[in-house]
């Protein structure tokens, strides 16, 4: 970004504008609420705006404008004179001002006023020095009044300009999106083995014997004669009251 230079504007502005305001027949546009000066100062909010790259406040660009209008009117006091001098020639110029000073008297003795004694010869002055045919104070004393009104004026064109050439701000930029990344699956844990439980496991009943029957499912016998409770004998018991497998008595013959 440049830096602002506002008096390199006011400068700029201010020769423009002394030079518009001097021109013979161009410089009648001026009389219209010095409509000129304004347009001098929106050049200087102009310059100024593109010296900073629109950086430049609209404060800054009136400032700029007032003193381009200060230098216009400085410089065109005497610029004007001197233009004037040279498009019209003397003859003309004292004949105008002649005219003009005729007019002001008659208009005083229309409405019956008497001129306070010197103004007649401050006004034939002051418009000679005006015009370009006399060099006196009073080139200095328009300078000095073009100035201030000048600098006023300015000062309206370059708020004006600083306005009308305000860079508009540029859109806020969008919010910014953070990518979604997308999760990765978890991994899938491996299959557990099914867990057996330990089976209750019954071991058989132990056998009592080849033949033999379970002392709970044997048959209840009659109380013996002593009053004992009558077991029965298992069959390969030798004291039981049946026959003895290996009896051969119990083969037939």
């Amino acid at each position: 970004m440049k830096r602002a230079s506002t008096g390199r504007a006011a400068l700029m502005s201010g020769m423009l504008t002394a030079l518009v305001v001097s021109i013979p027949y161009v410089n009648v546009i001026n009389q219209c609420c010095c409509v000129l000066v304004v347009l001098g100062g929106i050049f200087a909010a102009f310059i100024l705006r593109s010296d900073s790259e629109g950086a430049a406040s609209t404060g800054q660009c009136g400032m700029a404008g007032m003193l381009g209008g200060c230098f216009g009117g400085l410089v065109g006091a005497p610029l004007t004179a001197l233009l004037s001098l040279v498009a019209f020639g003397r003859d003309e110029l004292e004949r105008r001002v002649a005219e003009a000073i005729d007019g002001v008297t008659a208009a005083f003795t229309a409405y019956g006023l008497a001129m306070p004694p010197g103004s007649l010869e401050a006004m034939a002055a002051g418009a000679r020095a005006t015009s370009g045919l006399d060099w006196n104070r009073w080139t200095v004393i328009v300078a000095l009044f073009n100035a201030m009104a000048f600098s006023f004026f300015g000062l309206v064109g370059g708020l004006v300009g600083g306005a009308l050439l305000r860079r508009r701000a540029a859109p806020p930029p969008p919010p910014r999106s953070i990518p979604v990344v997308p999760t990765p699956p978890l991994p899938t844990p491996p299959e557990r083995p099914p867990s057996y439980e330990a089976a209750s496991y019954e071991p058989p009943p132990e056998e009592t014997g080849r033949g033999e029957i379970p002392p709970d499912e044997l048959p209840l016998l009659p109380d013996s004669a002593d009053g004992a409770p009558g077991v029965p004998p298992s069959p390969g018991d030798p004291g039981s009251a049946g026959p003895h497998p290996d009896d051969g008595s119990s083969r037939q013959s």
